[in-house]
């Protein structure tokens, strides 16, 4: 037998509980604290994923000298190969070179794509 109920807690106005089985929705509480930490968990891995992505993409482009920073030609067609997938950057990445030494570390180029990444 299912039961539908609906209740509200702090963090949204209201949560739909289908039940079955012999339990009632009254049986069943939303622990915000915890969902709290849980969803500071799963960003902090997608964090993560983000940024083993970036680093493989940077590594991908400097397979040539194996030094830890993109060369401008390099910067340029790995820019030019994502714009041509459709990723977009809302300024030009070499706003992003910080010491202006006409390369990029891997540091420079994960900010350029979380920025990004974030617009």
């Amino acid at each position: 037998q299912a039961c539908r109920s609906t209740f509200s807690c702090g963090m949204a106005a209201n949560f739909f509980c289908f039940c079955f089985g012999s339990r009632r929705p009254e049986d069943y509480s939303f622990d915000a604290e915890k969902f709290g930490m849980y969803l500071d968990k799963v960003g902090q891995q997608l964090n993560e994923i983000i940024d083993d992505g970036i680093a493989q993409i940077f590594q991908s482009a400097n397979q040539v000298n194996r030094e830890n920073r993109l060369d401008k030609s390099q910067v340029d067609k790995l820019v030019n190969d994502l714009t041509n997938r459709g990723f977009v950057f809302p300024m030009d990445v070499w706003v992003f070179d910080f010491d202006r030494s006409g390369c990029m570390t891997l540091l420079e180029f994960k900010a350029a794509m979380m920025t990004a990444l974030n617009t």
